[in-house]
This record gives structure tokens, C-alpha cells and sequence, in this order.
């Protein structure tokens, strides 16, 4: 059975991630779009065969999906990455499970590459796809790139000096054409360039079914559940709670599935927060509060480049909306709510409740009952917290078993 109104593409799929890694990216505000460009022009030119094309500019436009923290990009910057390990092996452990993106999943696990380990017998020169290369040179030259505006001779000569040691030297010959030719550098900030590579990408069989866009939506909230230890499955707790508590209020299956999908994608936006606000243990001042509710905004830069998910999206961007207004992005009243955003708000404060976090041990199910019904019926429809609490043994084990869950 379909659910979804409409098909989704790889294509808008890739453009959302791309959305979704660089929010958080601030030092490094277009670095995918731009590697990707890199990548893409790098790899045409090297008489890449369509289907290698694609994956680079695929595997480029998302790969530092596995960097989830601060301190991961800081070290990022720099020509000689520091320590790129750790996110190449998250990369693809986050992308792994999702069949569209599987193939590729290969090719972030190594995009930082370097020749030397080869050289040194490391790593096995057949294990390395030669997407993986192009990548790692593509990404370096882009830092360069932001990090010495203008300076073209000197990127050109920073990695010259590293063909044969960091980067595969049968590039070097590609490189330095491409780059002697003013039309190389202008194609890296070219918009309109970037939407061809997306044309460029033949997707006509990997169109989403219901099947895929969840497994999609699990995707995107691992990038943000990663982020802390303390969240490590809140996503997967609100989208089953979200479907369980739907089903019991009587909605039909297709409504149950799409809030199963908003659970996963509700907190989308935080990828856009820092870790230490995520995970402060005490109290937020004032100014980190402001930081965290901006995550709701966030999610909906993020959601929004997929229209086709309609309500899903309206219900993800919404969860922190009260019927009197006082809730945020946009201070919805009443009149504005659906019966479906007040059961994934009262989801979301279900599985933060009953879990552990920084600054407090997980809640009982009587404690956490008695904040639920402090949110009616001023704050959210005390029909949906009826059903909650005539359920509530019920509800409380089905959390409890998505939080056992582990990528």
C-alpha cells in the first residue's frame, strides 16, 4: 500500500541533506555545494563513466554527514585534515541502512584517503573506489578555497605538493588543467551550475515508496540523534509513540504513517544546534534558550525542500506550538491545531520525559503523567491526553523498546 501523495526523488532527497549537513557547518557555509562542484568538474574530466560521475556527485554532496560535532569540523579546516576517521566511520553507518544511498556508503567511508597509506600497505589500493580519491582532493581544494579567498597560485601550490603522498598522483594531470583555467574556479560558486550537476544524477529508478521514505526519515534523524548520547534514540521514541497513541485515538493508517514519519523528522532542526547547549547539563541562560527553540525554524529551512511531504512536514515544524500561543516558531493558537499536532507535541514531551538527560534521571510513569496533564487544557487537547493516560502501561513499555533501539 502507497501512503505517500507523490513519488520522491533522490534529487530532492540529495538537496535536503545538502540543506541539512551545511546548517551546521558554519565555518564551512557551502562546503558541500562547492566540493560537489569540485568533485564533479574533477571527475567529468577525468572521463569518469556516468554511473562513477553520479556517485561522486552523490557521495561528495553529503559526505561529511558522519562530522556531527563542533570540534569534528574544527579539524576539518585545515589542508592536512586531523583525525577524519571518526567521521568517515559514522558517514557510513548513518547512510548504510538506506538503500538508495547504500552504494555510496563505501565511498564516505574513505573520502579522506591518503595516498600514503597505500604506499605504506595500510590499505589495499583495489579497496578503494576511485570515487573515493576524487573526493578527498575536491574537499581539500575547497577548504583552500574558504580559507584563502582569491588566492588561486597558492591553492594550486598547496596541492601540487601533496600529489603523490595525500592524493592519488594519476589526478595530478587533471588537476592542474582544470585549474590553470579561469572557468574551473567561477563553476565553484555557480548556482546555476550546481543545478545541473543535480540533473546530472539519473534517478528514474530510485523513486521513494512508503517503505523508503521511512527508512529516509530514520536517515535524517540519526544525523541529529548522533549528536548527543543523550538523545540517542529520542527520534525513534516520538515516531512510535507518535503512531501508537495515533492509532489509539482511531485515526486512519495513513494518518498513523505520516506521524510515524514527522516522529522521525521533528527534530531535524537541531543539527543546527551546538552540542554543548544540546548537552549542557544545568540550566539554559537566556540566550542559549533562544539558540535551542531556533531549532524549530531550522526544521523548517530543512523540511521545506520537500514539499511533497505536506502535512508531515506542518506537523514536524509545529510540535512546539500551544494552543494559547505561547509556544514557538510561530505562536499558533488554537484555531491553527490539528488533532495530529497535539499528539506528536504530547509524543515529544512523552519520550524526553522517560528519558535519561544531562541534568536529570529518566521520569516514573506516574511523574510523567502528572506533567502530561499539566499541558491540558490550556496547552494541548486533553482528548489526546485521555487516551495517554487510559494507556499508559501500554505506551510507557512501547517507549521503553524503541529506546533500546541502536544504530
Amino acid at each position: 500500500m502507497t501512503l505517500v501523495e507523490e513519488a520522491y526523488s533522490v534529487k530532492s532527497i540529495l538537496v535536503s541533506l545538502i540543506e541539512s549537513i551545511d546548517l551546521y557547518n558554519f565555518l564551512l557555509k557551502n562546503h558541500h555545494r562547492q566540493t560537489c562542484i569540485i568533485a564533479y568538474q574533477i571527475g567529468n574530466h577525468y572521463n569518469l563513466d556516468s554511473t562513477r560521475l553520479s556517485n561522486v556527485v552523490l557521495a561528495s554532496a553529503i559526505h561529511d554527514i558522519g562530522a556531527l560535532h563542533v570540534t569534528e569540523r574544527d579539524k576539518l579546516l585545515y589542508i592536512d585534515a586531523i583525525d577524519p576517521e571518526p567521521h568517515q566511520i559514522m558517514g557510513e553507518r548513518i547512510i548504510g541502512d538506506f538503500a538508495p544511498f547504500a552504494h555510496i556508503s563505501h565511498i564516505i567511508r574513505h573520502h579522506h584517503i591518503v595516498y600514503q597509506d597505500i604506499l605504506d600497505g595500510k590499505v589495499n589500493r583495489d579497496d578503494i573506489p576511485i570515487e573515493c580519491f576524487i573526493i578527498h582532493l575536491a574537499d581539500r581544494i575547497d577548504v583552500l578555497y574558504e580559507t584563502h579567498p582569491g588566492e588561486t597560485n597558492f591553492i594550486i601550490s598547496e596541492i601540487n605538493k601533496r600529489f603523490g603522498t595525500v592524493f592519488l598522483p594519476e589526478l595530478q594531470d587533471t588537476f592542474n588543467k582544470l585549474a590553470s583555467t579561469p572557468e574551473f574556479w567561477e563553476k565553484i560558486t555557480d548556482d546555476s551550475f550546481y543545478d545541473l550537476l543535480l540533473m546530472s544524477i539519473n534517478d528514474a529508478s530510485c523513486v521513494i515508496d512508503d517503505d523508503s521514505l521511512e527508512s529516509l526519515a530514520e536517515l535524517f534523524s540519526r544525523i541529529v540523534d548522533f549528536k548527543s548520547e543523550w538523545t540517542m534514540n529520542h527520534s525513534k521514541s516520538v515516531s512510535v509513540l507518535a503512531d501508537h497513541i495515533a492509532r489509539l485515538y482511531g485515526l486512519d493508517e495513513k494518518k498513523c504513517f505520516s506521524l510515524r514519519i514527522a516522529g522521525y523528522l521533528h527534530d531535524i532542526g537541531k543539527i543546527a544546534i551546538p552540542i554543548e547547549v544540546l548537552d549542557k547539563p544545568g540550566k539554559l541562560d537566556t540566550s542559549e534558550y533562544k539558540t535551542i527553540k531556533m531549532h524549530a525554524t531550522y526544521s523548517s529551512l530543512i523540511l521545506s525542500r520537500i514539499p511533497a511531504l505536506g502535512d508531515i512536514a506542518k506537523w514536524a515544524m509545529l510540535h512546539h506550538e500551544k494552543h494559547d500561543k505561547s509556544g514557538y516558531p510561530l505562536g499558533k493558537g488554537a484555531v491553527d491545531f490539528t488533532i495530529e499536532m497535539d499528539i506528536l507535541a504530547f509524543a515529544d514531551i512523552f519520550a524526553a520525559l522517560a528519558e535519561n538527560r544531562p541534568y536529570r534521571a529518566a521520569l516514573t510513569q506516574e511523574k510523567i503523567l502528572e506533567l502530561l496533564k499539566s499541558f491540558t487544557p490550556d496547552l494541548l487537547d486533553v482528548s489526546v491526553y485521555d487516551v495517554i493516560e487510559k494507556n499508559m502501561s501500554f505506551l510507557y513499555e512501547v517507549n521503553a523498546s524503541a529506546g533500546k533501539i541502536s544504530y
